[in-house]
């Protein structure tokens, strides 16, 4: 068995991927897929904040479910940002 602290897609060999996946044959089989701009925000935080508050939330429901986390795909900032 995968443990919850190794959720993460990216992380995982491919049998461990399996592993997963086999294990939940009578569930449903789900990938979180976390989506996030890479904007600023000011000059006190990096460009990826965005990132890591969209990754926070998305490994802790790993500990309550059978998920697992894919790399996060980031995205164009959401509103136009001036330097």
């Amino acid at each position: 068995m995968v443990s919850k602290e190794k959720a993460e897609l990216e992380r995982m060999t491919y049998r461990e991927v399996q592993e997963v996946f086999n294990e939940s044959k009578d569930r449903a089989r789900v990938v979180v897929i976390p989506l996030a701009a890479t904007a600023h925000h000011g000059s006190q935080l990096p460009l990826d904040i965005d990132i890591w508050a969209m990754i926070a939330p998305a490994k802790r429901a790993t500990q309550e479910s059978l998920l697992v986390v894919a790399p996060v795909m980031s995205t164009a900032p959401i509103s136009p940002h001036e330097f």
